[in-house]
């Protein structure tokens, strides 16, 4: 009958150092695919986002911010992407263009994101947009988006 010997670690500083070095890659690999990248989307397979002009504010949530990277210098125009969800639970693809990503928009339990409608820009169906996203980053099939600026409600 053989008798069960456990594993026996002679030298526990080999060990830690090796567990040391593949966390280090693991943690550096994952920061290397979620690194922003310039990319220009091109708009024309999307929808536009159609609203109720009769309207003013359309509240929404925001999911995810990727701000913009640069600012916008003479012809070369940046856009903030947020990821929003509307109170219909339909996801929205919102372009902010030339601005800064407001202080307020962590705070969301505060003050609540909307678009003013006012503060939506009209663009033709073709229009391009340079984000800074992961690389990762695709709009999926069908998405919707529209070009505007977000203002915050004192709740």
């Amino acid at each position: 009958m053989t008798r069960y010997r456990p594993f026996k670690v002679r030298n526990m500083k080999y060990l830690s150092s090796l567990a040391t070095i593949f966390a280090s890659i693991w943690v550096v690999s994952c920061n290397l695919q979620d690194k922003s990248v310039e990319r220009v989307i091109s708009l024309g397979k999307y929808k536009r986002f159609g609203y109720d002009t009769a309207r003013k504010f359309i509240p929404l949530t925001v999911l995810n911010v990727y701000p913009a990277a640069l600012t916008c210098e003479g012809a070369q125009k940046y856009s903030n992407l947020y990821i929003t969800r509307l109170l219909n639970n339909q996801i929205l693809y919102v372009f902010e263009t030339c601005h800064k990503v407001s202080d307020y928009i962590r705070d969301s339990a505060t003050f609540g994101p909307q678009i003013d409608t006012n503060n939506i820009v009209k663009i033709n169906q073709d229009s391009l947009s340079t984000v800074f996203v992961p690389k990762s980053f695709a709009l999926p099939e069908g998405a919707k988006y529209i070009f505007a600026t977000l203002s915050f409600v004192t709740e």
